[in-house]
């Protein structure tokens, strides 16, 4: 198959609609999986590294002592487990983290934002031009959040790990990207963020929609919807809160 020839129409009609609100329910698919005997290897490739942060979920919840497999990664959990015991590794960035990893006293948060800061850097070093504005992006974000005040104590690391990354002219935020940074009620703030994301990706495969980037885009949108998700109630919580009020006396 020619790169030219590398569209993927019957892909993206079996792909279901996806919501940013999270109000309707997100069965996350894994495309690359899902799809792999109709992708070219490249493409198959690509699609996987845009489902590496659930695959970053799961090793930290192993280093953690957490078993919970969160679905929709590219490995299984006797992968994770192997990875996180040091027998293999998938990406020198992985291995590199592993080793900062056991010869210091990260907690949670500080294991999830290096990790999360050495992706961006594996995909400014990529292959796939989206996943690369997509990762400079999200750098340009992190600092314009972080840096908006003075930078909290527990932060700085994150912040000076950051700063090398940024392109030798850094891509500075679109201004309503900017805008909305500035926002100081965070639920909303991070609600709008990620609807300019979801809008972006959008757009960017508008006139290529069922090119690679195409699913590429969707794989991206569905990690932002099913984040989503999680954030709503769910009718049996909803149903079990009314019945608690309706039990209390008036």
């Amino acid at each position: 198959m020619n790169k030219v020839d590398r569209i993927y129409p019957g892909i993206v009609a079996a792909l279901p609609l996806l919501h940013r609100s999270g109000a309707e329910p997100v069965r996350l698919i894994n495309l690359a999986h899902e799809f792999h005997y109709l992708l070219h290897p490249e493409d198959q490739a690509l699609l996987q590294l845009a489902y590496l942060p659930i695959d970053h979920d799961n090793l930290l919840n192993r280093l953690f002592g957490q078993q919970q497999l969160v679905a929709g990664g590219n490995y299984p959990d006797d992968q994770i487990a192997r990875i996180a015991r040091g027998e293999e590794s998938p990406f020198p960035y992985w291995e590199e983290f592993l080793r900062h990893f056991t010869t210091s006293k990260m907690t949670f948060p500080e294991a999830e934002r290096a990790l999360t800061t050495a992706y961006y850097r594996f995909l400014l070093d990529g292959p796939s031009a989206l996943l690369k504005r997509w990762a400079n992006l999200q750098l340009e974000l992190r600092l314009a959040i972080w840096t908006r005040e003075e930078v909290p104590s527990w932060l700085r690391a994150d912040v000076e790990a950051i700063r090398p990354l940024r392109e030798d002219e850094p891509t500075a935020l679109p201004e309503e990207l900017a805008r909305l940074v500035r926002d100081r009620d965070l639920w909303q703030r991070e609600a709008a963020i990620d609807q300019w994301f979801w809008d972006e990706l959008i757009a960017t495969v508008r006139f290529d929609p069922y090119s690679p980037d195409a699913l590429i885009g969707y794989a991206l949108r569905s990690l932002i919807a099913t984040r989503w998700t999680a954030f709503q109630v769910t009718p049996g919580k909803e149903r079990l809160h009314q019945l608690i009020l309706s039990s209390l006396p008036n």
